[in-house]
């Protein structure tokens, strides 16, 4: 699981649900009872071993006494989800782009990379089947970067952010520079000296 283990988990849970853990590490069995878990299961798990545990939980849940709180804490949950889903960040999806008389929305997933040029941006997209087609917006890079989501765009020189999907490659220089080489294009790309940290693990 991402950013927190199964034990852990089990301790945030705590008695709030029953916990049962299916995993192919048997070394946590002692650490999972401690924290509450109703079974421990290692896999591969034998069906007769799972059916034994779906009657321990079904026993558990039936001896249950029902929560006079219920209400109150599935409002307090709901509550949670409403503020979290408001305070998600709301990254840019389309950009409306102008080509002589034709006005296109394009995907901002198939934006290869975006320049500077100096008031406006030079726009490099993945057009119909695939083709390498470009525009230029009156609005400053500075400006679109700021509405891109940072785990898909990065910023790599102070006049180009690159979609990170459409890197084929990244080869360094004796200059602490390097040179972008993107999946379905020949445009070769530069980043300073300045975001080099970007490809230290390179």
């Amino acid at each position: 699981m991402p950013g927190i283990n199964g034990i852990a988990a089990a301790r945030h849970i705590g008695l709030r649900a029953h916990v049962v853990f299916v995993t192919a590490f048997d070394q946590y069995e002692v650490q999972a009872f401690a924290q509450g878990a109703l079974d421990y299961l290692v896999k591969p798990v034998e069906s007769a071993r799972l059916a034994d545990t779906v009657l321990r939980l079904q026993a558990r849940i039936n001896s249950a006494q029902p929560s006079a709180n219920l209400d109150v804490l599935l409002q307090q949950l709901s509550a949670q989800l409403e503020k979290t889903i408001s305070k998600a960040p709301n990254y840019l999806r389309w950009l409306r782009i102008s080509v002589r008389t034709t006005l296109r929305l394009i995907a901002v997933d198939d934006i290869d990379y975006l320049r500077s040029d100096s008031k406006y941006t030079l726009i490099a997209w993945r057009g119909d089947a695939g083709q390498a087609s470009e525009a230029v917006i009156r609005l400053p890079l500075k400006e679109l970067l700021s509405q891109l989501d940072p785990e898909q765009f990065a910023q790599v020189h102070r006049s180009v952010v690159m979609n990170v999907r459409a890197i084929s490659h990244v080869t360094r220089s004796d200059h602490e520079t390097a040179d972008i080489h993107l999946k379905n294009r020949k445009e070769v790309l530069p980043v300073s000296r300045s975001f080099m940290h970007l490809f230290r693990q390179m």
